[in-house]
This record gives structure tokens, C-alpha cells and sequence, in this order.
């Protein structure tokens, strides 16, 4: 019996701010993808990407009628924002406004992937943000639940 392989595809939304709105492929591959990947598609279908591969990897088929269900009604669509370092610096400190965060139904996961003062260089990823919207939620709409979150997450830099 043949086995399902899943297509990761990666894709971004310009500026909202620009005057054509497009979404824009970044890879398309066969490998479960990374960062934000398995949140939006926790979030957005309600599929684990990570138990549906190791399912497969373990000769569980997968239900094909369940997964086109899902696929066909999206639950959320959601928006993210990587972190990147403003060039060769240190964080120096992060706040988090955990009361506004608590009270943000729309936060899905914040994720930093440095410690505190270690070497950051030009452009150097250091984590994300996710935020869900509901279905028909505009760009600019996404845009500013984005921005709400944003504003309660502080990082200092030393240079």
C-alpha cells in the first residue's frame, strides 16, 4: 500500500503596508519544516505535524477523509514575526508584558532561541512569534493583533 508524503510548503505576505499584497513562495520541500511551521498548522487544521510523521513512520496510516476535512475548513489563519538582530550586539535584557500576554487569545507561541548576552551578528535569528487570527480576518487586521503582541515583548541590546 503506498504511503502519504507530506509537501511542506513555506510562504510569506508582503508588507501589508505596500500597495500589491501577494503571498509569496520561499521552498517547497518533503521535510516537516521548521520554526513556526508546526504551530501554524497545529492551529490552522489542527494537525500534528509531528505525530502524524511518526505515525508514518510507523506504517500508521494516516485518515486521508479526516486530513481533507481539516484541510478543506481551517479553524484560524495565522500571522508571525521572526527576531533578528539589529547587527553584531548582545541581548541585554528581554520583558515580557505577561499580564497583556495572558489576557491575548490570540497568542500561539513565542519562542527565543538565544540566552541572555550571547554574541548575536548582523541579521542573526533569535526567534519568533505566532499569532492567530480568526477566518476572514483582514491583512491589516493580522497586522495590528500582531503589533499588540509585539509591544509586550522588549528586548535591549548592548553593542
Amino acid at each position: 500500500m503506498p504511503t502519504k508524503q507530506f509537501v511542506n510548503f513555506d510562504y510569506k505576505i508582503n508588507n501589508p503596508n505596500e500597495q500589491f499584497k501577494f503571498i509569496m513562495p520561499i521552498e517547497i520541500n518533503f521535510r516537516l519544516g521548521g520554526a513556526e511551521v508546526w504551530s501554524f498548522n497545529k492551529c490552522v487544521y489542527d494537525v500534528d505535524l509531528i505525530e502524524a510523521i511518526t505515525d508514518l513512520s510507523l506504517g500508521i496510516l494516516l485518515d486521508e477523509n479526516e486530513l481533507k476535512l481539516k484541510q478543506d475548513n481551517p479553524r484560524f489563519i495565522c500571522i508571525s514575526k521572526d527576531f533578528h538582530s539589529p547587527g553584531k550586539c548582545r541581548i541585554k535584557s528581554i520583558k515580557i508584558d505577561m499580564e497583556k500576554l495572558k489576557k491575548n487569545d490570540n497568542v500561539i507561541e513565542i519562542f527565543i532561541d538565544r540566552k541572555l548576552n550571547e554574541p548575536l551578528t548582523q541579521e542573526d535569528y533569535y526567534g519568533y512569534v505566532t499569532v492567530k487570527n480568526n477566518i476572514g480576518t483582514s491583512l491589516d487586521e493580522m497586522a495590528d493583533s500582531l503589533e499588540n503582541v509585539l509591544n509586550c515583548i522588549k528586548f535591549e541590546f548592548s553593542y
